[in-house]
């Protein structure tokens, strides 16, 4: 280079040039990150969840529609019990539940389902009314993210907002099994490049939660159409709110033959597509080449 320009040792740089290969964990991790190391060669090779530790046992020998909607009705129950013996909130157990639960990181944009809160109050308590659980931790130092926090935490707390929203805290692994398996909405708000991969999805997939997702990490390698929902980068939360009101609260409500269609795709697309078994197999034979 010339002698204008500042060299800064990299240590993504120098592992990319030391191994002798090297994988991405999705397809669109791998596509940003060579926006950045054009020349790193990676193999991509996306990451699964282990599915004996994911699926809830209310699952085992469940195949029929009538029963996959009681099973999820169940987990449901256990999911809202929980948060309201746990928080004090006063959710229903039998409304629609949504969920964002993750780490509270800037790129995964918390405050997006709290940016319009008239109209939120207006969906949950709306004639197909909607419930919302949140968890998650800030780890890195991000005033904004921590200001995110405070907010929906004070905001689960007042009166008026106790039967729709409940913050639960103190995430950790035994909290997540209870929202991946009760949730029947999975709510993800990245900004698109951001996301690796974005396990927690497919541990709420497998047990029938709906994905609501920008496009980023492993969703990024699903046709969604009919199965899910896409969101956009741009105006995410006005497109969170119309989807709520206009599609997915009155297709719970409604319409469970297709909520149920819907259910029996998300979790033969996990099963099939995202489990560490096919993860592991794709680490020996490309990878590792054993």
């Amino acid at each position: 280079g010339t002698d204008s320009e500042v060299k800064v040792f990299s240590g993504t740089h120098f592992l990319l040039n030391a191994a002798k290969r090297k994988n991405a964990v999705s397809a669109l991790h791998a596509k940003f990150e060579k926006d950045l190391h054009p020349k790193s060669g990676l193999i991509t090779i996306t990451n699964g969840i282990h599915r004996d530790r994911w699926l809830a046992r209310e699952w085992l020998g469940k195949v029929r529609a009538e029963s996959i909607w009681k099973t999820k009705s169940e987990l449901r129950r256990n999911l809202v019990g929980y948060a309201n013996k746990t928080t004090g909130s006063n959710l229903d157990p039998d409304v629609c539940t949504v969920v964002w639960a993750r780490r509270f990181a800037a790129y995964k944009r918390p405050e997006t389902l709290i940016s319009d809160l008239a109209r939120l109050k207006k969906i949950a308590g709306g004639e197909s009314p909607v419930q919302f659980i949140i968890s998650g931790k800030v780890y890195l130092d991000e005033p904004t993210s921590q200001k995110t926090l405070e907010r929906i935490i004070l905001l689960a707390r007042q009166a008026e907002w106790k039967d729709k929203i409940a913050y639960l805290p103190d995430y950790s692994i035994s909290i997540a099994h209870k929202l991946a398996q009760g949730a029947d909405i999975w709510l993800n708000t990245p900004r698109r490049g951001k996301e690796a991969c974005g396990t927690s999805g497919m541990k709420a997939g497998l047990n029938g939660a709906l994905q609501m997702t920008v496009s980023d990490g492993w969703a990024g390698e699903v046709d969604w159409n009919s199965t899910g929902w896409i969101l956009p980068e741009q105006d995410t939360a006005a497109a969170i709110y119309d989807l709520l009101e206009r599609e997915i609260a009155p297709m719970f409500y409604d319409d469970r033959r297709e909520w149920l269609v819907r259910m029996q795709k998300t979790m033969s697309v996990i099963e099939e597509r995202f489990t560490t078994k096919r993860m592991l197999a794709e680490y020996i034979k490309r990878l590792y080449k054993l």
